[in-house]
């Protein structure tokens, strides 16, 4: 599947395998983790709280869903399985810039 669609959308996304290499980046991905690749190695850049909360997704099948506020950017950080089949095939990462004054609705 062709995956440049991916390319558009205004959110970092970067997936990685079960091993915790990257296996994809979009281009808003690569430009905000510039110094990584395709085949790098994402649990050197991790603390071990980190890197248990990534194996928790992988054994749980749950996301890890928070709110960053960094350098006057606020963003949401969705971090989930990749499944194929209800298999865990790797992580996904979503990292989306919102407004700091982002409004929340609550709908019944």
């Amino acid at each position: 599947m062709d995956n440049s669609f991916f390319n558009e959308i205004d959110a970092a996304i970067t997936i990685c395998d079960l091993n915790f290499k990257i296996v994809y980046m979009n281009n808003k991905s690569k430009n905000t983790f510039q110094n990584k690749k395709i085949g790098d190695d994402i649990l050197a850049c991790h603390n071990p709280h980190s890197i248990e909360i990534m194996n928790n997704i992988i054994s749980t099948k749950k996301a890890n869903v928070y709110s960053i506020d960094k350098n006057g950017i606020k963003k949401i950080i969705y971090q989930t399985p990749w499944l194929e089949n209800n298999e865990v095939k790797g992580l996904i990462e979503f990292s989306f810039v919102v407004p700091v004054d982002m409004p929340n609705y609550k709908r019944n």
